[in-house]
């Protein structure tokens, strides 16, 4: 008697119920992203609080599509192809669970500015929907089919959403200064964007665990044999994000430099200007947490830039090397530009020279 008929025929109808449910997670964060969006363009209270409810039966799916990985893996032994694509749905899983949570968190920011009741002009978020949204559901299609070509052209619009995003923290911050934007509104409004912005970057993800399972190539380990070097402070508002562009003017290609904080702030409005006077665009740079990091290459050296910041709070294996620099930091506070400037100028001067002195340090050694 043939087995391998029964054995192929058995293999295709586990993957085929593995994609199906992918599928449907898929299908579930963009009705929670469009749900989202309808609460905030038609301050829809009742769409909102529908969104955070069916979150989690997003999570329910991420839950049962790892089950079924699991047992596939067990029951057929994959190689090649099969193996890689199981293990990249097992990975994939958890870019769709944080798109359902950002779906979630921009349904709770909508209440809140439900609440603010203010007038506020929507058409750059639904530009920057119209971007994102399409983006992820063609980037789980072209998962699905292993379509190497779709998934390498979609990861171009990731730029496109970065400067949206920015477009929309930029108009922000100009009316709040203007006093055309109640404070309220400033942190809900700034969310909303990153949530949707970061809904480009999960695509990319998404697209290069495409390029994985058809090539075999990890395009996500591309250029970790250089040393990774990652800032972190409160929010990654201002002193990391100073730290990581300086670091890269270097344009040293054995070293990586990044940042992140303990939460997620927005970038201090003069710190793009002035870093733009020194001759270093950080306009496309986005605030980040420790746990979005994870995706770049591994961190050989973490430097704290907070005295608020405990060793014990990174979400990070402890077996990382840290420094601290708090101590040489002036405080930087919002204020008068006339005040602001030269502190910027003590803080850039400062990085500079320990940033310069810590790569000339790690050149000498094996790195």
């Amino acid at each position: 008697m043939n087995i391998e008929p029964h054995y192929e025929k058995s293999l295709a109808k586990d993957l085929e119920e593995i994609k199906l449910k992918v599928l449907r997670m898929a299908e579930l964060d963009v009705a929670a992203l469009r749900g989202a969006m309808d609460a905030l363009l038609r301050k829809n209270r009742q769409q909102a609080y529908i969104v955070i409810l069916r979150d989690q039966l997003i999570d329910d799916l991420e839950d049962e599509i790892d089950r079924l990985c699991l047992q596939f893996i067990i029951r057929h032994q994959p190689v090649a192809t099969h193996l890689r694509f199981v293990y990249s749905v097992l990975k994939m899983v958890s870019s769709l669970e944080r798109v359902g949570d950002y779906a979630e968190s921009m349904a709770r920011q909508s209440v809140l500015l439900h609440d603010i009741k203010t007038n506020i002009d929507c058409t750059s978020y639904q530009e920057l929907a119209d971007t994102s949204i399409p983006m992820f559901q063609q980037s789980v299609q072209a998962f699905l089919n292993c379509d190497i070509e779709q998934a390498a052209g979609l990861q171009e619009i990731e730029d496109v959403a970065d400067r949206l995003r920015f477009q929309i923290s930029d108009q922000i911050f100009k009316q709040s200064s203007q006093g055309i934007l109640p404070q309220d509104a400033i942190n809900p409004l700034l969310t909303i964007a990153r949530r949707l912005e970061r809904v480009s970057d999960q695509a990319k993800n998404i697209c290069q665990e495409t390029q994985y399972v058809v090539t075999g190539e990890n395009v996500h380990h591309r250029g970790a044999g250089g040393f990774h070097i990652l800032f972190i402070d409160e929010d990654n508002s201002l002193l990391s994000q100073m730290a990581e562009a300086i670091g890269k003017s270097l344009a040293d290609c054995r070293f990586h430099f990044s940042s992140a904080g303990m939460a997620v702030g927005s970038i201090h409005p003069m710190t793009v200007a002035f870093m733009a006077e020194k001759g270093i665009d950080i306009s496309a740079q986005i605030p980040k947490t420790i746990d979005e990091v994870k995706t770049i290459p591994p961190v050989q050296l973490v430097i704290l830039l907070s005295k608020r910041i405990r060793i014990t709070q990174l979400k990070m294996p402890l077996n990382k090397r840290v420094l601290e620099w708090p101590e040489k930091m002036p405080r930087i506070d919002s204020g008068d530009p006339a005040i602001l400037f030269p502190a910027f100028e003590q803080v850039y001067q400062q990085l500079s020279e320990n940033i310069r002195d810590l790569v000339s340090a790690l050149s000498g050694q094996d790195i």
